[in-house]
């Protein structure tokens, strides 16, 4: 834990302070009678996808504009979740000039779409 700290504080020296700070986290929906630790490869297949899509947001697509830096730190929450931790350093031209509101997304409930439901569960 120091040598990753270490390492990020060399990365704000060299760049500047970060623009932003994020967690990403995956609690998909179980069965019932399931914990995460009962199905810790889908948990880990679907969180892997995830980070990948952000990963690529953040640094191909230049989401929040032109990326210097990004740092990211992986862990385990105490149900078994993994976690990422991640600092984003922009080009100061780059930066939004308001704060951005938080953001959260989860499957829809069967009940409120209906005909999207299966699709969006699908992926």
């Amino acid at each position: 834990m120091a040598e990753i700290f270490s390492d990020s504080t060399a990365v704000v020296r060299a760049f500047g302070k970060p623009a932003f700070f994020g967690t990403l986290t995956c609690n998909p929906p179980l069965l019932p009678n399931q914990t995460p630790n009962d199905r810790p490869d889908l948990i880990t297949r679907v969180f892997k996808m995830k980070l990948k899509q952000l990963i690529k947001m953040i640094k191909e697509d230049n989401v929040f504009g032109y990326c210097l830096a990004f740092v990211m730190i992986f862990a385990f929450q105490k149900r078994g979740l993994p976690r990422a931790d991640w600092l984003v350093i922009l080009r100061r031209q780059g930066c939004p000039r308001r704060k951005m509101r938080k953001t959260s997304s989860s499957a829809p409930r069967s009940q409120e779409r209906a005909p999207a439901h299966p699709y969006v569960l699908k992926c």
